[in-house]
């Protein structure tokens, strides 16, 4: 096992590197940035010579920021590609939520192509991601670090640097990033933020988000799937429960309420048996990476959720689990009760 041990010391280094490294480049980005006028009103441009293309950009930022309908965004994204083909930002952001991985670095490539028909700011943007697809990380987060010093308090630069560091688990970061926004609308926002908070451990303050997310989605499954997820990241299992019910009232089709509920009765060690005389249509639960069950956890946790909903004890015992995966996948924003062999839904 020496092997081994040798192997998660070198891993633990390396993040520690990586960790130094976005430490120094935003301190030194902070440094050198020339002052921005106006920067609490600056709005970060979207150039296209089509207002059409622009506004369907818009509406599908919304869409999937804080309304979490990512499928949906992608192809109002691709309509306002194809008004206006030369539009480098909507590229960009297509390149960025897609969940076509194909489509992700044909999109970046168009993106970087067309950047010449945008502005400074948004030719930053763009080669602040090529550049973290290139490997180039110094010079993709200097790039970064000037957009927002630019555009600190602008919703979309925010959106795209935390979630940026945040897939880099650079978590402080965002929290940094977010408070100094001042941005307190957004429920997409709201929701990441909680959940950075969780990651850090400071739940009280992931709580205090996660109240505020449904307040201003009351009617929407997400936050209350989102506020179960963060209580089973604080240990808080039968509130946890507690929402993942009340998300599958208002959607019981919502999947990741109806596979979180059963995965974190797994965790507290309860088991449900098979309901009798239940269906088993696999085809209509395979993943939506990759079309199949991926492994015994995914197999497990089917079995236990349709046990659960069928229960004759359970508030759920008539919810049926026949919704197709693929047709509402999502960006996930922790590995909680997601498939095995999806990194991002």
């Amino acid at each position: 096992m020496i092997g081994d041990r040798t192997n998660i010391r070198r891993a633990f280094i390396s993040l520690a590197g990586i960790a130094v490294l976005f430490a120094a480049v935003a301190a030194r980005g902070q440094q050198s940035a020339p002052a921005q006028t106006n920067s609490l009103s600056a709005v970060f441009p979207m150039t296209s010579k089509s207002p059409e293309a622009r506004r369907l950009v818009e509406e599908a930022l919304i869409l999937y920021l804080d309304r979490v309908e990512q499928e949906q965004a992608i192809e109002i994204l691709r309509k306002a590609v194809q008004v206006d083909p030369d539009f480098a930002m909507g590229h960009e952001y297509l390149a960025q939520i897609s969940l076509d991985s194909a489509e992700q670095v044909g999109e970046q490539e168009k993106a970087f192509a067309t950047r010449s028909h945008a502005t400074s700011s948004e030719q930053l943007v763009i080669e602040w991601y090529q550049d973290a697809a290139d490997h180039k990380l110094i010079s993709a987060i200097t790039k970064m670090n000037d957009v927002l010093n630019q555009y600190p308090h602008d919703k979309w630069v925010v959106w795209m640097t935390t979630w940026w560091l945040q897939n880099q688990s650079q978590y402080e970061r965002v929290i940094s990033i977010y408070e100094r926004s001042g941005i307190t609308d957004s429920p997409g926002l709201i929701n990441n933020i909680g959940y950075n908070y969780a990651y850090v451990r400071q739940f009280d303050k992931a709580f205090a988000m996660m109240d505020k997310y449904v307040e201003l989605l009351p009617n929407d499954s997400n936050p209350q799937d989102s506020y179960a997820e963060i209580l089973r990241l604080a240990g808080r299992f039968n509130q946890s429960i507690e929402h993942y019910r009340t998300s599958l009232v208002i959607n019981p089709e919502f999947y990741s309420s109806q596979f979180g509920i059963a995965d974190t009765y797994s965790l507290m060690g309860i088991r449900f048996a098979p309901a009798k005389n239940t269906k088993s249509d696999s085809r209509s639960l395979r993943c939506p990476s990759c079309n199949r069950f991926c492994g015994r956890r995914g197999k497990r946790l089917l079995s236990s959720a349709r046990a659960i909903m069928t229960a004759p004890s359970m508030p759920f015992r008539r919810l049926r689990i026949t919704r197709t995966l693929g047709t509402t996948a999502r960006r996930r924003l922790t590995p909680i009760g997601r498939w095995p062999c999806v990194s991002r839904i």
